[in-house]
């Protein structure tokens, strides 16, 4: 299944923070890594424990993505997959930064 990929107004200006080449960098990984079994654990994507910042992370190198995964239904009762990208941030050693605000981790 071919999934969706939206992203929240609050992930786009996390995203704007930072250079172009860093935002296309994150922008293609998450395409290529998200558009197909986004619930699929692997060595850079996890599903985290009940927090308000998501209920997946990806790992694009000192770059993480948070998101869900929502399945809906189209008007012809199939099965619609999508995935809502809700944070982008960076971590700097073991520190997490979302925006303009440290996170513990």
């Amino acid at each position: 299944m071919r999934y969706k990929i939206k992203y929240t107004a609050t992930a786009i200006r996390h995203l704007q923070r930072y250079r172009k080449h860093e935002q296309k960098s994150i922008l293609d990984n998450v395409d290529r890594q998200l558009e197909f079994e986004p619930d699929l654990p692997s060595r850079n994507r996890k599903q985290l424990n009940i927090n308000p910042i998501g209920t997946w992370e990806l790992r694009i190198g000192q770059f993480r993505i948070f998101y869900d995964i929502i399945m809906e239904t189209d008007e012809d009762g199939q099965a619609v997959g999508m995935v809502k990208v809700k944070a982008v941030g960076h971590k700097e050693h073991n520190r997490l930064f979302i925006g303009d605000k440290e996170f513990r981790l």
